[in-house]
């Protein structure tokens, strides 16, 4: 796996001026760019793009012509033709049992399906005992159970209310009739536990198997950390959320990424902003979705503009909007801005209809300069990606681990479709 991270260090280092660096802080119009001298024919193209021509845009297209054509990235298809990908796929034995729990009410469809196409390619030599970290309601541990992949599992989790709620999902399980596939008390043990802690460091090292499906930046960088050959012989990871961390610099896990890190010529550090770039792809949504998504993204714009009209100089981390609050006027949005963000509502009361037209206006102008910004770095987002899951593949095996790097399913079931299965024949088989 060394040649494919080279790879994608050289294409991120290559095109640094094309995906680092942040829009409106550092760039506002496109003749700003770092990349605006070398590609002026995007960037002509790009000013004649409206609102509507984004909101119908193929990401990564300019009329027919791909955006790592135009910006000679050929590179990146070699890089990504050969990644080192491990498939294969198995049917499922206990078909009436696993359409019992991928249509529970409990669970959403789409969660379904990634975890049935996650079982799908693990290897056939799992051990018996598993531990689900940050596991959630455990519905991983029961699809394993019902396909006999597993004897025992383990559910942790920091929320109380999702570990209660695996609790009562065993009766509903019991009482669909089944039995004979053992899930009960027995089978399954949940506990509510901090990640981060130091109790949880000692139950990762009590387990031969562990699966960290999604969990985010600091949680699954735990479970590499502590990994040792001599305790664990298999660890399943798919990683998410890289800059949810609790380092504010990304700190490179594998040797080869260290090395490369330090040089100032070849290296490149990422924050927590630009880390986000990695899992900033989401699955297609409907025509009414975009549009209230580009709405919001633009009342947030517009009311970063009225804070600085009125006198607010602070850079606020703005909370995420409902579904509800998605459907508010601009008015009504910046009022629950003003809350979530504890300032004094009295400036935004005070505000006519006049001014809150102004900055509405002033956000969907914003929008339209910041979106082809953001295009340009999205090329890039999946390089992003890979850099940083092959560091995490080659920091298991500076520990002695066999890694395989699998794409369990399809873009449009999740856009975090990299699994990572790490396993140590140092370890005897229990």
């Amino acid at each position: 796996m060394d040649r494919q991270f080279l790879e994608f260090h050289k294409i991120l280092t290559t095109f640094k001026p094309y995906w680092y660096y942040r829009p409106f802080s550092q760039c506002i119009a496109l003749d700003e760019t770092p990349w605006a001298q070398s590609s002026p024919q995007i960037v002509e193209r790009f000013k004649r793009f409206s609102l509507d021509d984004w909101a119908h845009f193929e990401e990564g297209l300019v009329g027919e012509e791909s955006l790592d054509f135009l910006i000679g990235l050929d590179s990146r298809f070699k890089a990504l033709k050969d990644l080192p990908f491990r498939k294969f796929t198995q049917k499922f034995t206990n078909a009436s049992q696993v359409e019992h729990l991928t249509h529970n009410p409990n669970i959403k469809q789409r969660k379904n399906e990634q975890l049935l196409a996650l079982i799908s390619h693990l290897p056939h030599d799992l051990p018996p005992h598993i531990l689900e970290w940050c596991g959630g309601k455990g519905f991983l541990s029961r699809l394993l159970r019902i396909e006999q992949k597993i004897q025992t599992a383990k559910i942790i989790d920091w929320d109380h209310d999702l570990i209660q709620a695996g609790k009562a999902l065993q009766d509903i399980d019991l009482e669909a009739g089944l039995r004979e596939h053992q899930i009960n008390e027995l089978a399954y043990t949940y506990e509510v536990l901090d990640a981060m802690s130091t109790q949880a460091i000692d139950v990762l090292h009590a387990h031969q198997c562990i699966f960290a499906i999604h969990a985010c930046g600091c949680l699954h960088r735990r479970v590499i950390e502590q990994a040792q050959t001599n305790l664990h012989q298999t660890l399943v990871i798919a990683p998410c959320c890289y800059h949810l961390d609790t380092l504010d610099e990304y700190q490179p896990m594998s040797k080869l990424a260290q090395q490369y890190s330090q040089s100032e010529t070849q290296g490149f550090r990422l924050n927590r902003y630009l880390l986000r770039l990695a899992t900033q792809q989401r699955t297609h949504a409907s025509e009414r979705r975009h549009a209230l998504r580009q709405r919001s993204a633009a009342f947030r714009l517009g009311f970063e503009q009225l804070l600085l009209h009125l006198g607010f100089s602070e850079i606020y981390q703005f909370p995420s909007l409902s579904r509800a609050q998605q459907r508010q006027n601009f008015r009504e949005v910046c009022l629950s801005f003003a809350n979530a963000l504890s300032l004094n509502p009295q400036p935004f009361k005070a505000c006519s209809d006049a001014d809150y037209d102004r900055f509405e206006r002033l956000g969907h102008v914003r929008l339209l300069q910041i979106i082809p910004l953001e295009q340009m770095r999205h090329v890039f987002r999946k390089s992003l990606e890979y850099w940083l899951c092959l560091d995490r593949c080659l920091a298991l095996i500076d520990k002695g681990f066999d890694v395989q790097l699998t794409q369990f399913c399809d873009l449009q079931v999740t856009p975090r479709n990299l699994m990572i299965t790490a396993q140590s024949y140092a370890c005897p088989s229990p």
